[in-house]
């Protein structure tokens, strides 16, 4: 089922990333990092299509408690040199789409479910652009799709 645009532009990196992969990757980084993004993946995955304001929240909800813990995870991991600058790129841009989703909570919360509704035809948000080139240079193909 789709989910809001906003909130799933990384889903468009399963395209992108889908078989692809770096030589200079540490396994164990790799490894790890999937494990991460396995589980945010796992949390979301029963959610349907809300069709009303408290099914919008109670979504949302989930939605940033997941990633607050995909993020965390992943900010305990340290890449390999080679992969520090993409990994900053990750890091920089998982909290402003975890931000998006908690304005769009607030929104839902004063009762525009229209919002939410809106983000469900939106194009990907422009602050995830550099999310798929980042999410292929480490080689975690399983990352970005949380809410794919």
């Amino acid at each position: 089922m789709p989910r809001p645009r906003l909130l799933t532009a990384l889903c468009m990196t399963a395209v992108f990333v889908a078989g692809c992969g770096s030589s200079n990757q540490t396994p164990s980084f790799v490894a790890r990092a999937t494990a991460v993004c396995v589980k945010a993946n796992a949390a979301v995955e029963h959610l349907g299509q809300p069709t009303n304001l408290a099914g919008a929240k109670s979504e949302l909800r989930v939605l940033i408690v997941t990633e607050q813990a995909e993020l965390t995870g992943l900010k305990a991991l340290t890449p390999p040199s080679a992969q520090r600058a993409a990994y900053a790129v990750v890091l920089r841009t998982l909290p402003e789409m975890r931000q998006g989703t908690k304005e769009l909570l607030a929104d839902v919360s004063a009762g525009d479910y229209s919002a939410y509704k809106h983000e469900l035809q939106d194009e990907p948000s422009r602050v995830a652009e550099p999310l798929p080139k980042a999410w292929q240079a480490l080689g975690l193909p399983l990352c970005g799709t949380l809410y794919g």
